[in-house]
């Protein structure tokens, strides 16, 4: 099935294969489902479930829609597994950014030790290990550039 010009008669089919058509659009998935999901049953998405091998969707169903026979309102499970995926993404670029900026900022406490060594400054190299605002400062005042990139100032 590729296209949804067949008219199902069962919405349960239909259902499932219009999510299916959607499973790569998120924004026209939550479209159908915010149209459609009050009709939208555990037995759809455990075929759908099927179809794409969702681990996420399977476990959210198994974790929050209830025993065999209690149905739930699948549009509301879909719209709360989409926004854990959101927060779970939101967390990871999080997490990454300042994985990046701690890294980032390695570089350029190396070079700035690399200067002081460079010009002897031994006694500054020795303070900025202990004392992170001076070793701020000089970053901040020898390398001024990068120090406005690296707090996107």
């Amino acid at each position: 099935i590729t296209n949804e010009e067949n008219k199902f008669a069962n919405s349960e089919v239909r259902d499932v294969v219009s999510l299916y058509l959607r499973r790569n659009d998120k924004i026209r998935f939550k479209k159908y489902v915010d149209e459609h999901g009050e009709g939208i049953n555990r037995d759809c998405m455990n075929m759908l479930n099927t179809f794409v091998g969702s681990k996420e969707l399977k476990n959210y169903m198994d974790d929050n829609c209830g025993e065999k026979g209690v149905e739930r309102n699948m549009c509301k499970a879909i719209t709360e597994l989409i926004e854990d995926g959101r927060r779970d993404g939101i967390k990871d670029g999080r997490k990454e950014g300042r994985k990046e900026g701690q890294e980032e900022y390695r570089e350029l406490v190396n070079k700035l030790n690399s200067k002081l060594c460079d010009d002897g400054r031994m006694d500054d190299l020795k303070r900025t290990f202990t004392d992170r605002a001076y070793q701020d400062s000089l970053i901040k005042e020898l390398f001024p550039d990068d120090w406005i990139i690296l707090n996107n100032v």
